[in-house]
């Protein structure tokens, strides 16, 4: 008897990995020609890679510095720490020419006044008494240390006891990109940056998704983008933080699990063994149909706690009960208490001609993990120190003699009052319809209870009222007299409407905002929700925000700007839309072509909660804009400036006719290329520097069932030799037959590479929004 052959998954994977590797070398020529081709002088990719490698090298020992605010990025990540600091670690910045990758490290005191520029900061340093001092006292601190990753952007972190753990992410330039599968730790007391060489980990992404429960690090999801295919992943890998071991998650193929997405948002319940999973974003294909962009509004539910016994978890999907959020890509989550928070996102709906309009948002919903309900967040507003809640409340103190108690347990009271104020802020925007069909809000039907209760409790009533003190009877007269000018006010005669008509209603100013955005960072520190950075776009511009916004959870008045951001001093290098051009005023054809559109905005209803809604979300937007802008504004006298926005625009009206037909003719031959031979079919089509043999090695399988599917086979008795042979047969006739159409098609993409160059910059901002 043979011995047994050990070790063939292993043997899988290894040579899994290697046509992975391949392809990728594959296709790192293949765009390396293309750009050769267009004439671009980018640098190689690997060449900045090595270039950033050897210049950590030559670092010896750990850094710590005051610092000025972190220069404005996007797609980073920023950590909340046990000292109570945060941790701002990569991202990167696209001018709309050169897309910069970092790997810098920053540590952020929330408690210190932020400084203005660089040179304050110098200043404050030169200042201290001592370098200790002028560290305790910097808001910000520039982190480096040896052996520090490599740069990059759409990356995870996650925090666990002494250290940051950081995964995956990718290397980007304007038009190169490389995906890490790497894993990282910083030791949080040395700032000493440690590379975990573990196998069986997840394969190169980014957009993925890392959170801690328990000893483990979750990761769900991401992409992997090549030359010729993308790729979403919906595997879930387990990391030990103790035994620091990957563990893969399978399922049997009748499990229902989350579709392949990146880009989605999780959260882990504080009390059980929990992690939700909400939206995200991947391309689909349909039977028959092209591949379309997806964004998910689904919500799961991954039970973990079969892991504690050596078990797989298990997934669950949520209905969407409540008031959810609109589908959205790029939104930011964090978790308070037994909810989580969600905030911003962005919806892209193709119009006509491939064109993109993009609808950003930066309204706040709350999902309550426990009562696996949505819930829409909306502020108070400011109130008066006079007004009745606060009446109401006193009198609650005195009737039950709340100022006996000691100091002790007023803290203990107050953190309760703050958790049953925001239980209470979130049931007054929630109702439902009961078996009748009557609208019950969830605050009558406590009322509702309360009543009952009371009924319950009280066997009779007491016809003699009980003595009062002076506090109350004075808080008692108050009310009256309040009463009393409430019945004044409402005897007061109501204007006709025709006398009004004609009066110009004052809005209240919108309260100031986050502008809407995506991919911001969100975090919560103690009971503060914290919203820093993100993009938004206007046109083909993408803006880089940094500026930061703080919200109490206790209060839920107003957002408090803690962060100005440096908007202003940011310079769009790239090319701009025709909309943005004539947006500028600079052309008065345009102008004319709104005036009746501001006819119809005038007759719109001022008073409406929509319309002002939306109107202090465009204010917000614009204000960015605005900030944007006049950076470039000043930089150029006013007459040279709208003479060249004119020419600029005149050229490309004349250019772009022609380069729409060019791409339509490139396209439509491609794409009936596509058709006619199922090149969609990965299954039944070469790959990017695939051979005979790596073809049918694939895809052997596939070609299998279609020589058992043929009817002459079961007259035949074929033995599994002969239909291996046969199937190598059908794969190399495949092979020959599509060989001139991929390089006909490898013709066509290059074409419609330097065909679409100019509209690249807009396709990739598209991408990232979505997938990210």
């Amino acid at each position: 008897m043979g011995k047994k052959k050990s070790g063939g998954k292993d043997k899988a994977a290894a040579k899994a990995q290697r046509v992975e590797a391949k392809k990728a070398k594959q296709s790192q020529k293949s765009a390396k020609k293309d750009r050769k081709a267009l004439g671009t002088e980018e640098e190689d990719i690997e060449v900045l890679l090595q270039e950033f490698r050897k210049r950590d090298a030559e670092r010896t020992q750990v850094l710590v510095e005051a610092a000025p605010q972190p220069t404005p990025r996007a797609n980073f990540t920023l950590s909340a720490l046990p000292s109570g600091e945060m941790l701002l670690f990569g991202g990167e910045y696209f001018d709309g020419d050169v897309n910069e990758c970092y790997n810098d490290v920053f540590k952020w005191n929330l408690d210190v006044a932020q400084p203005a520029d660089a040179e304050e900061v110098a200043r404050a340093v030169a200042a201290a008494p001592s370098e200790a001092e002028a560290l305790r006292d910097a808001a910000w601190k520039a982190i480096s240390s040896p052996n520090t990753p490599p740069p990059r952007c759409s990356h995870q972190s996650a925090v666990y006891r002494d250290h940051l753990y950081v995964f995956g992410g990718e290397f980007a330039t304007a038009d190169q990109f490389h995906h890490y599968r790497d894993l990282w730790r910083l030791d949080l007391k040395t700032n000493a940056w440690e590379e975990l060489e573990v196998k069986g980990g997840p394969s190169p992404r980014s957009g993925h998704r890392m959170v801690v429960w328990r000893n483990y690090l979750v990761v769900f999801g991401g992409f992997y983008e090549a030359a010729r295919e993308t790729k979403w992943f919906n595997d879930l890998y387990l990391f030990n933080l103790a035994e620091l071991k990957w563990q893969k998650v399978t399922y049997p193929p009748h499990r229902q699990v989350p579709a392949e997405r990146s880009g989605c948002q999780l959260a882990v319940h504080p009390s059980k063994d929990l992690v939700f999973v909400y939206g995200g974003y991947a391309k689909v294909k349909n039977v028959g149909e092209k591949s379309e962009g997806k964004v998910y509004a689904d919500l799961w539910a991954l039970n973990l706690a079969p892991v504690l016994k050596k078990q797989s978890p298990t997934w669950e999907k949520l209905s969407r009960k409540g008031q959810a959020p609109s589908p959205r890509g790029g939104a930011a989550v964090t978790v308070h208490k037994q909810r989580f928070i969600l905030f911003g996102g962005v919806f892209d709906e193709e119009k006509r001609r491939h064109a993109i309009q993009s609808t950003f948002y930066n309204d706040l919903f709350v999902y309550d993990m426990d009562r696996r309900r949505w819930f829409e967040f909306k502020l108070r507003g400011k109130k008066s120190t006079d007004g009745k809640r606060r009446r109401k409340k006193k009198t609650k103190e005195l009737t039950d003699g709340a100022a006996g108690d000691s100091d002790d347990d007023g803290d203990e009271e107050d953190e309760e009052e703050d958790v049953e104020d925001f239980d209470e802020m979130l049931e007054k925007q929630f109702g439902y319809v009961d078996d009748e069909g009557n609208i019950v809000y969830i605050e009558d039907a406590h009322e509702e209870e309360e009543t009952k209760e009371g009924e319950e409790d009280g066997n009779h009533v007491s016809l003699t009222p009980e003595p009062r003190t002076a506090d109350q009877v004075e808080l008692l007269l108050d009310e009256e007299e309040e009463s009393k000018e409430e019945e004044k006010e409402e005897e007061k005669p109501i204007v006709p409407v025709e006398e009004s008509k004609n009066e110009e209603v004052e809005e209240e100013p919108a309260a100031p905002a986050p502008c809407p955005r995506i991919n911001p960072a969100l975090m919560i520190r103690g009971s503060t929700l914290y919203v820093y950075g993100g993009v938004v776009e206007d046109g083909d511009r993408e803006i880089t925000l940094d500026d930061c916004w703080s919200l109490d959870l206790k209060r839920l008045d107003e957002w408090t700007q803690l962060l100005p951001g440096t908007m202003s001093q940011q310079i769009w290098k790239g090319e701009m839309s025709e909309t943005e051009e004539s947006s500028d005023g600079d052309d008065d054809d345009d102008d004319d072509d709104f005036d009746d559109g501001d006819e119809d905005d005038e007759d719109e209803d001022v008073g409406s909660k929509k319309a002002r809604a939306e109107k202090t979300k465009a204010a917000a937007v614009e204000r960015a804009v605005e900030m944007l802008a006049k950076k470039t504004g000043d930089d150029e006298d006013d007459d040279t400036e709208e003479a060249a926005k004119k020419e600029k625009k005149e050229k490309k009206k004349k250019a772009k006719s022609k380069k729409d037909n060019h791409r339509r003719a490139i396209r439509a031959e491609m794409e009936k290329l596509q058709e006619q031979l199922g090149l969609d079919d990965i299954e039944r089509t070469p790959q990017m520097g695939e051979n005979l043999r790596d073809f049918f090695a694939r895809t052997d399988a596939t070609w299998a069932r279609e020589v058992m599917n043929l009817p002459s086979t079961a007259e035949r008795e074929l033995s599994v030799k002969e239909i291996k042979r046969e199937g190598f047969a059908l794969a190399e006739e495949r092979y020959k037959e599509l060989l001139p159409v991929l390089e006909r098609l490898n013709a066509l993409e290059l074409e419609q590479k330097e065909a679409e160059e100019l509209h690249q910059l807009k396709k990739k901002s598209s991408k990232e929004k979505s997938r990210r």
